[in-house]
């Protein structure tokens, strides 16, 4: 008997307490035209589509931070930004990043089991394995 939690409309694991996917969720946003509801950290009520749209922004940032760090490190395009300013940027993106993630309720087992299956592509790239 398995002890994880399935979406109440389509039977997909979902995180515990989130009751409902994030596609399932969408789908109620569109047919009933009214924004389908998420509370936030902050307290505010954010419908999903913009919680998509927020991530898409702070994942934009974080690669401009990420590059900027870069430059950094790398200096063939100086920089007046100092390593400790970029590395601050780069763990504030990071955070906001999370933030969204966090609070879209994306099912953490789907995402492990995703990324152990990246890591050991990477990892046969890397020795040269195809």
């Amino acid at each position: 008997m398995s002890s994880e939690e399935r979406c109440v409309m389509c039977g997909e694991i979902i995180p515990e307490g989130a009751h409902v996917c994030l596609r399932c969720r969408f789908a109620e946003h569109e047919k009933r035209e009214q924004k389908r509801k998420a509370e936030t950290v902050q307290g505010y009520i954010m419908p999903v589509c913009e919680l998509l749209a927020g991530l898409a922004e702070e994942c934009g940032e974080l690669t401009q931070a990420a590059l900027k760090l870069r430059r950094v490190w790398d200096g063939t395009n100086p920089t007046p930004t100092s390593e400790e300013v970029a590395m601050e940027g780069l763990y504030e993106e990071v955070a906001d990043v999370l933030l969204y993630i966090e609070e879209l309720k994306l099912n953490r087992g789907t995402i492990g089991r995703i990324m152990g299956e990246k890591r050991e592509r990477w990892k046969k790239r890397l020795e040269g394995k195809p």
